[in-house]
């Protein structure tokens, strides 16, 4: 229920915007939202790529310019696996081409890299899948209550709304497991699920260095969890087994970096000198930021979260200190939340964007808010109200705060014709695989005597995968070029891979001739071709041997009027 509910409001609030599919597609293929599919799609030899990583990265966008090679090489993956399912890629691209059908550098990319978006589309549901670690792992601290409350506020978290699809969604999910598996680590004295902790967070730095922050957070976690419940509860033998588990949890963080080491010989540290060098360009200066920084992270954590789990800290500092021989386990997370937050805001590692950066630690707040709401008497924690609070926040929030933007231009109008009209000269041509036909052409020479105006007429039978440039060559009697145009259709408004099936598309277009035409019969040479290889489309004309061009005329130019 909690992940079909969070799945909802995601597309819910993306309606706001337009087709919530569309959006997903739109902010996952743009380089200002995102950057990591364009480049992870293009990647030809991924040995020589990882390279070559350190060089490459100053390059890109601003996302990936920043980033390890984690998320690049999952769109690499995703693409390397729709080539291997060509009718299912065949058929998401031609749902997704559409949106963007104008982008010649998104059409001239291969199905199964355009069918590669699924990947960052799949965001949602991937930060979604996070209210099952939030449950158990509330469930585990505190009591079922708490879970089921925590995993039903988790994707009201406004950032969590906000930012669909950013990547920064998937890293809710490795916060949770991340504090999942540590926390069993320590409470049941499993050195296995340190170790296995360590593994993940190998992967979570390798997908962002933003996640190193993760690190820390766990690690006060740890700490914590020794100061106020280890020490008074583990025996010897508990002690040696916690050391045997952070020797596992450092063999795992290690994991991932030596296997790209040993590919690639590039050390994490060079990449995140990189990544730091490019991040501190942002100048944001320190002092404001001090403040800054708590107030956005309240605001986008939401305001009834905050406030509920600002009284839960002071409740579980409060324990603590009045009686510190006790074990607390319950105020091991509000902790770990406080001390997080301080230093985060003190050391100024996070000078602005604080509502996307630190949305891996929103969960936290929501966690702790939680128990507070389920432990506090039920005249401060008025279901209805709490929950009415909730969704005034998000929708005046999300409704009005657009903090992901595209710089994509939608896709031109289709024309409206219901029958082809009447032509100076009719043509039977078929272009590609049944793609568009040709069926009639005006021309006529312009009263300079130094163009031709050419009007083409098509009919698109089946969708363009590719956008198409028209080739024209005009051939007098001789056989000798007297002009020659290259053209994207109806002055490149609307391209070949947004004609839709049935639609008549009027071209019109002026070639320019070498020298003032003798009188006589011209013919025109018609193409369709690649503008980056060349290639030109196969034609079929009834009657004649297939071929890549069709001739069309005789056009009658007449002798010049004194």
């Amino acid at each position: 229920f909690c992940l079909a509910g969070g799945l909802i409001v995601q597309m819910a609030f993306l309606a706001f915007y337009g087709n919530p599919f569309e959006q997903l597609f739109l902010r996952t293929v743009s380089s200002l939202s995102g950057g990591f599919f364009e480049v992870g799609v293009t990647i030809q030899n991924v040995p020589d790529f990882l390279r070559a990583y350190p060089d490459l990265m100053p390059g890109w966008t601003a996302h990936p310019r920043a980033h390890p090679p984690g998320i690049v090489l999952l769109f690499r993956g995703s693409e390397a696996l729709f080539a291997l399912m060509p009718r299912l890629s065949d058929w998401l691209a031609g749902i997704f081409r559409p949106w963007q059908c104008h982008h010649r550098v998104l059409m001239a990319l291969p199905d199964s890299a355009i069918s590669a978006a699924s990947l960052g589309m799949a965001l949602p549901l991937i930060g979604a899948l996070a209210v099952f670690p939030t449950y158990d792992l509330a469930r585990r601290l505190y009591d079922r209550g708490t879970g089921l409350r925590a995993a039903l506020w988790l994707p009201l978290i406004p950032s969590f709304i906000m930012f669909t699809p950013q990547w920064n969604q998937s890293f809710i999910l490795l916060t949770l497991l991340g504090l999942w598996l540590l926390h069993r680590g320590l409470a049941e004295v499993r050195p296995l699920y340190l170790g296995l902790t360590g593994m993940l967070m190998s992967v979570a730095t390798f997908l962002s260095f933003t996640n190193v922050n993760l690190i820390g957070m766990l690690g006060v976690y740890g700490l914590v969890y020794v100061g106020i419940v280890g020490r008074h509860i583990w025996p010897r033998s508990d002690w040696r087994r916690i050391i045997t588990g952070s020797a596992l949890f450092i063999v795992g963080l290690v994991s991932v970096w030596l296997i790209y080491y040993l590919i690639s010989g590039v050390t994490i540290f060079e990449l995140l000198s990189i990544a730091l060098t490019i991040h501190y360009e942002l100048h944001e200066p320190y002092l404001p930021w001090l403040f800054f920084f708590p107030v956005d992270l309240i605001l986008f954590s939401g305001l009834v979260f905050s406030a509920l789990a600002g009284v839960e800290i002071v409740r579980s500092a409060g324990r603590v200190i009045g009686n510190p021989r006790e074990a607390r386990p319950d105020a091991v997370l509000p902790l770990t939340l406080l001390i997080c937050v301080l230093g985060l805001d003190v050391s100024g590692l996070v000078r602005g964007e604080v509502a996307r950066l630190l949305l891996w630690l929103m969960p936290l707040v929501v966690i702790v808010a939680a128990h507070a709401a389920t432990t506090l008497a039920d005249r401060y924690t008025d279901r209805g109200a709490l929950d009415l609070a909730l969704a005034v926040q998000l929708v005046v929030m999300v409704g009005f705060l657009r903090v992901i933007g595209t710089e994509l231009a939608p896709p031109p109008t289709p024309p409206f014709i219901a029958e082809p009209p009447a032509t100076q000269f009719s043509a039977q041509a078929i272009f590609g695989e049944q793609q568009a036909e040709l069926i009639g052409y005006d021309a006529s020479l312009s009263a300079t005597r130094d163009t031709l105006n050419l009007t083409l007429y098509w009919r698109s039978l089946e969708r363009f995968d590719h956008s198409y440039f028209v080739s024209a060559i005009l051939v007098g009697e001789d056989g000798q070029p007297a002009g020659v145009n290259d053209w994207l259709p109806v002055e490149g408004g609307y391209p070949t891979s947004c004609w839709r099936p049935g639609e008549i598309v009027i071209d019109h277009t002026a070639i320019p001739l070498n020298a003032a035409p003798s009188p006589g019969n011209y013919w025109l040479s018609i193409s369709l071709f690649d503008f980056e290889t060349g290639e030109r489309l196969p034609v079929a004309v009834p009657g004649q041997a297939p071929d890549t061009q069709v001739g069309l005329g005789p056009i009658p130019i007449p002798a010049a009027t004194p």
